[in-house]
């Protein structure tokens, strides 16, 4: 055995290598991080402002998805000669049912979906899937999208009545979809947010205060805890606009300013103008119409800036408002009401154009 001299001189170290390794190393890690930072904008955007902007459009977009696929599921059984046969004992009208019903739930993989067909007088005829137990006015009510809970947990419900050739109403069908999301903390906002729409849309322009505040009222419940910035703003817009429609001007304007206060904050350019245009109405409301038309002039700015055609014209429909109210003179306010009706048109926003319309009729 040969052991080593141990006066023979000690070999350097390998400061080359060293210095390649350790530069390959920073250069990996510095490449990473900007893999990462660049993955984190295009995933989340910029800033947090950027971040909450996807998050709350992705939550819109998908109880949109949901909402279109309930409604064409719930069309597909909705036919008149099947339901009024099956309601009076047909066996082959409530089997076509019942297939329809299964072919409708074929590819609905995605969720726990249920579909059901009932009779005028709300007797189950068909169904697929797991229903839960509607009430009874929601059975013999109109169109509308709505929430239900109960033993199945949360569900997005859509019920729409069968319709006979005649205009007499033979039935109704309902669709339904679990909101068991994988996060409860993402199911709960899209709930809150839905809260917002289906006030808006599905009670409101439709003429149904009572929902609007009700789903208004809900969203900020749901949406506070959660930190939600969309459901504060845009439930004390909704609720600030029922106030007003009350007469409740006091009320309004405090949620229009909380409104207000959290656009800004959030700078959400869309929730702001809705805002300044509430705060025009509350003005003109107490018969300040210099206010009035300086809020006015603020959230027209804003959504032809963000073409926001459909909100544009509600400006403009408010305007022509404030300036009948103040007693100007019909060519003072006609351009508006042109060109809202205009907009209205070509975004077809029906209830908004029959508004507009029925103003530039004559007295």
């Amino acid at each position: 055995m040969r052991l080593p001299d141990l006066a023979a001189p000690t070999p350097p170290p390998p400061w080359r290598r060293l210095l390649r390794v350790g530069a390959i190393g920073v250069g990996a890690a510095v490449l990473v991080f900007f893999l990462g930072r660049f993955a984190e904008l295009v995933a989340f955007g910029a800033n947090d402002t950027e971040a909450r902007d996807r998050v709350e459009a992705d939550v819109r977009a998908s109880l949109d998805a949901m909402a279109r696929a309930l409604r064409l599921m719930a069309l597909g059984i909705a036919d008149p000669a099947s339901v009024v046969a099956a309601a009076e004992g047909d066996v082959t009208a409530a089997q076509r049912l019942f297939e329809a019903a299964a072919g409708a739930l074929a590819q609905a993989r995605d969720a726990d979906y249920a579909l059901t067909a009932y009779a005028v007088d709300g007797r189950p005829l068909a169904w697929n899937g797991r229903p839960s137990e509607l009430p009874r006015d929601r059975l013999e009510g109109e169109e509308a999208w709505f929430f239900a809970r109960g033993a199945l947990g949360l569900r997005l419900v859509y019920v729409t009545p069968v319709v006979a050739g005649g205009g007499e109403r033979v039935g109704t069908v309902a669709a339904e979809r679990s909101l068991a999301l994988a996060a409860s903390i993402s199911a709960r906002v899209l709930e809150a947010q839905a809260h917002v729409n289906f006030g808006r849309y599905g009670c409101w322009l439709r003429g149904d205060r009572a929902g609007a505040r009700a789903h208004a009222q809900a969203a900020l419940e749901i949406g506070a805890p959660l930190g939600d910035n969309f459901c504060q703003r845009e439930g004390r817009l909704l609720i600030g606009t029922v106030l007003l429609a009350e007469g409740d001007v006091p009320a309004a304007q405090k949620a229009a300013r909380e409104a207000h206060e959290i656009s800004s904050a959030a700078q959400q350019a869309m929730s702001l103008g809705r805002a300044e245009r509430l705060l025009a109405q509350v003005a003109a409301r107490r018969e300040a119409f210099e206010a009035a038309h300086a809020h006015l002039d603020a959230a027209e700015t804003i959504f032809r800036r963000t073409g926001a055609e459909i909100e544009l014209g509600e400006t403009l429909l408010a305007r022509a408002e404030v300036a009948r109210a103040a007693g100007d003179t019909e060519a003072a306010w006609r351009p508006w009401l042109l060109e809202a009706q205009r907009l209205f048109r070509r975004s077809r926003a029906l209830p908004f154009l029959k508004q507009t319309q029925k103003l530039l009729l004559p007295d």
